[in-house]
């Protein structure tokens, strides 16, 4: 929930946001997209409507671990469409949904987190973020790319 310069919200996982995802086209560049089935994630289909090309990832398996860190899909591989370099980091976004959620979290001077029914948890996205996007002296750099890649 965002209420002026405070942030405050539940749990939200890195899971909330990789049902969609926009990667760079490996054959023409442009964007592309990887749907998966929200309920199992083990049906899961990229295309390209700039190219035509697609691929279909239908396993029994879970996906592949999410790389922390790394601007690519947790299925293909692929590299994310919504990333810039900021400094010498790169800031970067599965969706324009997980770029909101960026944005409302760095703008907030107030970050607060609550107990939920099984304590203070610490495998939240907004715990897992690295410290270079937390810290105030990037904020200014952080939110100017968050604006460019919101026009990409």
């Amino acid at each position: 929930m965002i209420s002026g310069k405070r942030y405050h919200t539940g749990f939200i996982s890195v899971y909330d946001f990789i049902n969609h995802i926009y990667i760079l086209c490996p054959k023409c560049s442009n964007r592309a997209e990887v749907l998966s089935d929200a309920k199992d994630r083990v049906h899961t289909r990229m295309t390209c409507v700039h190219c035509g090309m697609n691929q279909q990832w239908m396993t029994d398996e879970e996906p592949k671990a999410i790389l922390v860190g790394k601007p690519v899909d947790c299925y293909f591989r692929y590299p994310v469409w919504l990333q810039c370099v900021v400094g010498e980091e790169i800031l970067f976004a599965y969706n324009y949904k997980h770029l909101t959620f960026l944005e409302q979290f760095i703008t907030a001077r107030l970050r607060e987190r609550s107990k939920d029914q099984y304590g203070w948890r610490n495998n939240s996205l907004q715990s897992r973020l690295p410290a270079w996007m937390l810290s105030a002296k990037n904020r200014i750099r952080l939110l100017k790319a968050i604006d460019k890649l919101k026009k990409k």
